[in-house]
């Protein structure tokens, strides 16, 4: 993307950034809208160079946050199967038990009733 120059030039960064106040040395005061951090901002001073880094890196922060969230959740359901698996053998050790005990007494047979 070419540089612009003047009055009209508008990095693209501003599409991440709120302009929160104006102070009387012409700084602003900013804020991320993807985070919430608030900085401040002077065009003659550093441009926008560093808000744009900032934004790169909360972005890249941000998708990193959310494969681990995914691989959370992967996780959760894989523990969830495996504790629903061993509740059901569980159940099937119970069953077996208890059938077996009655099958050794004589009462009732192999069914529980």
């Amino acid at each position: 993307m070419p540089r612009l120059h003047g009055s009209n030039a508008r990095s693209p960064v501003w599409n991440h950034y709120e302009k929160l106040e104006e102070k009387k040395d012409g700084s602003w005061i900013v804020k991320c809208v993807q985070c919430g951090r608030v900085t401040s901002y002077h065009s003659h001073k550093n441009g926008t160079a560093y808000l744009r880094k900032h934004v790169k890196r909360c972005l890249e922060n941000r998708n990193q946050n959310l494969v681990l969230s995914v691989k959370s959740l992967v996780l959760l359901a894989c523990c969830c199967v495996a504790g629903l698996l061993l509740l059901l053998g569980l159940l099937l050790c119970c069953w077996l038990a208890v059938a077996a005990w009655r099958g050794f007494t004589g009462v009732g047979g192999l069914l529980l009733a």
